[in-house]
């Protein structure tokens, strides 16, 4: 609900976050920019038909799409800070999408974490060290 998501200071879809109850499922395909990402799972908690999940499989860590499950209600995007997923209109529904997750240990820390393997060669923190690192929670008096 819209309402709620504003009393929490998330972003609300300019649409109300749904799309005609006509069309149908399959015409929606959830879309990752790897680089935006950085692996907090938050699309993954939202998503109410699991047309997104967090996978640990025989390939490794990932996000994987599933256009079947979608039914274009935006939730991910809506919940997204980083403005990383998008919903495409009109997709054949196809076998999805994976974006590969490589697993981390922060080295601040000690968290085991996850992010896109395509952002993975630079800094070994998790996000919230990275945060901390930009005096996030710095007291001035």
């Amino acid at each position: 609900d819209q309402g709620r998501r504003r009393f929490l200071g998330l972003r609300t879809s300019s649409s109300g976050g749904s799309f005609s109850a006509g069309q149908a499922a399959s015409h929606w395909t959830p879309v990752f920019d790897a680089g935006a990402c950085n692996g907090c799972d938050a699309c993954v908690s939202m998503c109410p038909t699991r047309a997104i999940e967090y996978v640990e499989d025989g390939e490794g860590a990932a996000y994987v799409v599933r256009p079947s499950q979608c039914n274009g209600c935006r939730e991910c995007i809506g919940i997204c800070d980083r403005g990383a997923v998008t919903v495409v209109a009109g997709r054949s529904e196809g076998t999805g999408s994976r974006l590969t997750l490589s697993r981390r240990n922060c080295v601040r820390c000690g968290i085991d974490f996850h992010e896109p393997a395509a952002n993975a060669a630079g800094d070994r923190r998790c996000r919230i060290c990275r945060l901390r690192s930009q005096n996030l929670f710095q007291v001035r008096g």
